[in-house]
């Protein structure tokens, strides 16, 4: 079996691979020789070597040679649409075959032509748009065209030298261009330009917004933002080598399976419901508004006249109104009389569930005498009722008609129509069973997946893993020891069913579970988790409605119910039903097989109160009982749900949890990695921190991959079988031994703080990503340079938790800067056995701060310490020398340049003595 998500993309990409063949069988689509010769036939006419040569020409012949569309050898009459709807053909050429454009669609035009009949003002040459042109004389034209032949030179040369494959290599891409061809980067027509010289790379869609539209219709994930036109094309790119088709022909054939561009519409049919009329519209193939009385408007038009003229009307009609109010109903009227048109889908909604979806088969009407008379035909494709994918999401709600534009929204759109049109192949539920046990050779494997990750042995993986399968957990730990991101990889990664080719970022993910994250508060009440009444602005008035809490969403998302009302719900007929989710727009939707709740920060609520009578539920597999419209509505509890809990182990405002509570979960110690561990967490530390300043790397000199990752000249690290990733030591690259040594005596002291304060693999990554930055467009780094980075990241990294150190701690640390092994020996005894060296003489060293240190040093070194080490310590006998040595790594211990740290370190312990 396969993940519904994956069975979604496999049938879109069959289904173009199927048109493919057909297509090719009856030779329906543009030969590659034939492509091959109108690229060759193109980049003669105006490939980069020729613009070089038209850099000679005079302003007036330039200008005309770029732009002016009636002149047969101007690269915009090769380019652009003709008024006639027709383009540049010939037997070498033929410009139709690399996507259509016209100037009239264009946002801006930096220039264009405009003849005297269709200009407004009599002036040939513009800026601005067609819809809204401003005229600009033709010696300001002429330089303009200078400006933009140098622009396509710049893009050219980028372009040529591009080989990128990733969404990070186009992300560079989409920004290079930004700085070389500013005027040009957000045009359709030098996208088109650019598109038949790259073909390889981009595709010939010329509109950010028709990428995006057909990404989705592929159940592709389109970047993020607007105007991302180069971003997007290599998500195409991905396409094409997956189903082995030019990416030329992938358009041809997603522009002949998708045949019209089209909007999404969330409409608010909530009033329908709720006054029963919903099956009307459902039955009777129409989506309905009423608008508060107002009459037919089908002379609308989308611009300021009618919006004049519909305020007035309405200010006729309810003269208690205010402005916004006003405002609200006019926007709203338009969107529904003029915005949506034929072919746009309408999503119906109520809140964040979806009752239908349809497509728009003719004109907005007005049925009067009726309950809803504003009307739009809809053919109701698909009718059962499903959720949003996020139930976060604000996108359209408090408002009746809204065009969509969340990615996720739109992608499970697609999905559920897919879905509605073949149920037998998607519409999947199934019983509801308790968490499977994962058989032993594929929970090792498994381990070494999260350990790409995350830094944690098998022990601990397994203590995890086992308490999950009884019931709920909660990690704890000092900060940065990644419990918030081991909470949501575990459920994902643990559970799922097929390793073959996968990494942690393209997961398979049918068994396994998503979870939602939501971090605790001192202000957390039962209403933050199990359900509250909401106040509501609809249409400039106040409504109230039942919102589910944190636990009461994550236990609804898992099955399988599409009620209207949650208080309809039927538990004994509840069925499990797969759950699409997502991480962002760095990750693609999944789908998973139920849905946990990730609760982080745990102790800084009141969980007594926040959980209140879920307890019971939680600790007896019994319903959850909800308030809901003034009633409990019993919600059962999967038997797969779990709740993971964090919790740091020092903070401010922290609450002490009750011991009813606490039998209700495992509690599972997240420490530091020890010093076993210290390559494979130098090497981790090293890859995350390329990983996240990669993409400031203007000089591309970091390449990461998700098995490796290198920094030309530098060093590189690797992913092993065993699920480690290792410092590549091999290579002899210039910079790599003076790297090597300064991030071995780095190291060295950042174990020696652990001693002091545990921090966890997160405040290295911190540390060296910071060090990093200073350093990455530097060349031929000196010894200098490198502490100066490390010791500027350490002032704005780690010190203000050092701050939090006692007087004697901070004075260790400041013995250790100053690298004299045999002096640092001799002041660590004599502080481990009652004092330390003042002026004049010694000083005690308080009881309390001896103990302190000692329960500090055997939590951070019990690899070192023996019981008769710990024994000594609390007796104030010191350590032996081997010990220290080896705590402090003296054999290789030397001065720490790090002069403004060891500065902060001073002034910290002589405002600490003043104060106390």
């Amino acid at each position: 079996m396969d993940s519904r998500v994956d069975l979604f993309e496999r049938y879109v990409q069959s289904a173009i691979k199927g048109m493919y063949e057909i297509y090719e069988t009856k030779n329906q689509l543009t030969h590659q020789d034939t492509l091959n010769r109108y690229y060759a036939t193109f980049k003669a006419r105006f490939g980069p070597d020729v613009l070089e040569q038209w850099k000679s020409y005079d302003d007036k012949r330039l200008l005309q040679t770029l732009y002016h569309p009636g002149r047969t050898d101007s690269l915009m009459s090769w380019l652009q649409q003709r008024e006639t709807g027709t383009e540049y053909k010939s037997a070498d050429f033929d410009s139709s075959v690399f996507g259509s454009f016209s100037l009239k669609d264009e946002k801006h035009l930096d220039l264009f032509y405009m003849d005297d009949k269709r200009s407004p003002n009599g002036q040939k040459w513009h800026t601005g748009s067609v819809k809204n042109p401003t005229p600009i004389a033709d010696l300001e034209a002429e330089k303009k065209a200078r400006k933009h032949l140098l622009q396509l030179l710049g893009a050219n040369q980028v372009l040529s030298q591009f080989s990128g494959e990733r969404d990070e290599d186009y992300t560079f891409l989409q920004q290079r261009l930004e700085q070389v061809a500013p005027d040009l980067v957000q045009t359709a027509w030098a996208h088109k330009y650019f598109c038949i010289l790259y073909h390889n790379y981009l595709v010939d869609y010329h509109f950010f917004e028709q990428q995006r539209f057909h990404l989705i219709k592929a159940l592709i994930h389109p970047p993020a933002g607007e105007d991302q036109l180069y971003l997007a094309n290599g998500r195409f790119a991905e396409l094409t080598k997956q189903l082995k088709v030019p990416l030329n022909t992938l358009t041809r054939l997603l522009s002949r399976m998708n045949t019209q561009v089209h909007n999404y519409w969330r409409v608010d049919v909530r009033p329908a419901r709720e006054a029963g009329k919903w099956e009307t519209m459902l039955d009777g193939e129409f989506c309905g508004a009423d608008f508060d009385g107002i009459g037919s408007m089908s002379r609308l038009a989308d611009d300021e006249p009618s919006r004049v003229k519909l305020n007035s009307h309405i200010s006729e009609l309810h003269a208690d109104y205010t402005p916004r109010q006003k405002f609200y109903l006019v926007e709203q009227f338009i969107h529904f009389c003029t915005g949506i048109t034929e072919g746009d889908l309408i999503l119906a909604s109520c809140r964040d569930e979806i009752l239908a979806v349809g497509h728009v088969v003719g004109d907005y009407s007005y049925e009067q005498g009726t309950d809803f008379p504003h009307r739009l035909p809809v053919k109701w494709d698909c009718k059962h009722a499903w959720y949003l994918p996020d139930p976060e999401s604000t996108e359209g709600q408090g408002t009746l008609v809204y065009k969509l534009r969340d990615a996720s929204i739109l992608l499970e759109t697609e999905r559920q129509l897919l879905t509605a049109f073949h149920p037998e192949r998607f519409a999947a539920t199934f019983e509801d069973q308790k968490l499977a046990a994962i058989p032993e050779r594929a929970l090792r494997q498994r381990m070494e997946l999260l350990r790409q990750s995350l830094l944690l042995d098998d022990e601990v993986l397994s203590r995890i893993y086992r308490a999950l399968l009884q019931g709920h957990v909660i990690l704890h730990g000092p900060p940065g020891t990644g419990k918030t991101q081991l909470a949501r990889l575990i459920p994902e990664i643990l559970w799922q069913p097929n390793l073959e080719n996968k990494t942690v970022s393209a997961p398979n993910t049918y068994t396994s579970y998503t979870t939602t994250i939501a971090t605790a508060t001192k202000e957390w009440s039962s209403s933050t988790l199990i359900s509250s009444i909401v106040p509501e602005s609809e249409g400039g008035l106040l409504k109230y409605y039942t919102r589910h809490g944190y636990l009461t969403g994550a236990i609804l998302r898992n099955w399988g119910f599409s009620g209207i009302n949650i208080s309809a719900l039927q538990a004994d007929a509840l069925k499990k039903r797969f759950y699409v989710g997502g991480q962002g727009s760095d990750r693609p939707e999944q789908l998973y097989r139920g849905h946990w709740l990730v609760i982080d920060e745990f102790n800084r609520a009141d969980m007594d109160i926040a959980l209140g009578e879920a307890l019971t539920a939680l600790s007896d597999g019994l319903p959850l009982q909800v308030p809901i419209d003034g009633k409990l509505v019993s919600v059962p509890l999967p038997q797969d749900f779990r709740i993971i809990g964090t919790i740091n182990t020092s903070g401010p405002h922290l609450t002490r949890l009750s011991e009813p509570l606490m039998r209700r979960f495992s509690f599972v110690e997240i420490k530091p990695p020890t010093r076993r561990w210290r390559r494979e967490e130098m090497a981790i530390v090293l890859y995350k921190a390329l990983e996240r300043i990669s993409h400031l790397d203007l000089q591309q000199s970091i390449q990461v991959e998700s098995t490796k990752a290198s920094w030309q000249n530098v060093i590189a690290v690797r992913l092993e079988a065993s699920g480690y990733y290792r410092l590549d030591e091999t290579q002899q690259w210039v910079e790599s031994a003076l790297f090597l040594h300064v991030f071995e005596q780095i190291w060295n002291f950042f174990e020696v703080l652990r001693i002091f304060h545990q921090f966890g693999t997160a405040q290295a990554i911190m540390l060296l990503q910071n060090a990093l930055l200073q350093v990455v467009s530097l060349q031929n780094r000196t010894h200098e340079e490198w502490f100066h980075a490390f010791d500027t990241a350490f002032c704005d990294t780690l010190f203000d938790q050092l701050q939090a150190l006692g007087v004697e701690d901070i004075e260790i640390l400041l013995h250790y800067l100053n690298g004299q092994p045999d002096m640092f020996e001799d002041v660590y005894t004599q502080f481990l056995q009652g004092s330390l060296p003042k002026e004049g003489g010694r000083r005690a060293v308080s009881q309390e701060a001896l103990r302190a240190h000692a329960r500090s040093l055997y939590r951070a070194q019990s690899e070192v310490l023996s019981e008769q080490d710990l024994t000594h310590l609390f007796a104030r006998k010191g350590l032996s020398s081997q010990t220290i040595a080896e705590l402090f790594h003296l054999s290789t211990m030397v001065p720490l340049r790090l002069p403004e740290l060891k500065r902060r370190l001073l002034l910290a312990q002589m405002e600490y003595r003043y104060e106390y």
